[in-house]
């Protein structure tokens, strides 16, 4: 009876060696992979980092065109990003309906029955603009209003701890005063964009005439206001000239 052979050594050898190197590539792959993977982690990281970053910083710019100091909001866009959003459209929605505009004098009434808001949108200088309208109609003139649009944050601190900006505007209108001669104006501070601004103090106060003086950009943002145009006669270097003097 012969005996069996035992397999060549040589043969054992070669497969354990192809069995290592199969092994070794495979191991080699999944160390590849997994390096991707851990390398992509930070991109993908990064790249919603900086989407969040970008939405909150344009949320933040368009709430600020409501009338907001920016500087704040960025910050807050920075932080919570889209949550900005929901933010402005509850709580702060909800503070700016509750600001009402900032009497820095109460001026004097002349006993007629027709009043006259001033909007200084710009130099100060600017509101002699208004005294043709108010010669015009001097034995009716009741009140003459100065008023300036400021951001709804500058209305907000008391007048112990006023803010800078809140002190331009004060100034602004007392020197704005001195252009008017023979009337002691009522000021006001309109917290808000502007053209909301504006249309809200004549709608609640029954404004008869408007003045706005200042550079044609925001007097334009003015005039397509269509509750102003409704509500009062604009006299502005857009619209035309004021009524006849008949002083």
């Amino acid at each position: 009876m012969t005996a069996t052979s035992p397999p060549p050594l040589t043969h054992h050898a070669d497969a354990t060696t192809a069995h290592l190197a199969s092994t070794h590539v495979e191991a080699e792959g999944a160390m590849a992979l997994e390096s991707a993977a851990v390398t992509g982690r930070p991109l993908v990281g990064l790249t919603v980092l900086a989407a969040w970053i970008t939405v909150g910083l344009v949320i933040a710019v368009v709430v600020s065109r409501r009338g907001h100091d920016l500087a704040p909001l960025v910050a807050i866009g920075m932080l919570f990003g889209p949550l900005l959003a929901a933010y402005a459209a509850s709580t702060l929605a909800r503070h700016e309906r509750a600001i009402r505009p900032t009497v820095v004098s109460p001026g004097v009434d002349m006993g007629g029955d027709a009043d006259v808001l001033v909007v200084v949108l710009d130099e100060p200088a600017r509101a002699a603009d208004a005294v043709p309208l108010v010669r015009s109609i001097w034995p009716r003139l009741h009140r003459v209003v100065l008023a300036r649009p400021v951001t709804f944050e500058t209305t907000e601190e008391s007048d112990e701890v006023a803010s800078d900006a809140k002190r331009e505007a004060a100034a602004a209108l007392s020197e704005a005063a001195l252009f008017l001669p023979d009337v002691d104006p009522r000021m006001v501070l309109l917290p808000g964009r502007p053209d909301r601004a504006v249309s809200d103090y004549v709608t609640e106060n029954g404004i008869d005439y408007l003045v706005a003086v200042g550079d044609t950009e925001s007097q334009a943002a003015l005039c397509r206001h269509g509750s102003i145009r409704g509500r009062t006669v604009l006299i502005t270097t857009l619209i035309g000239d004021p009524p006849p003097d008949d002083r």
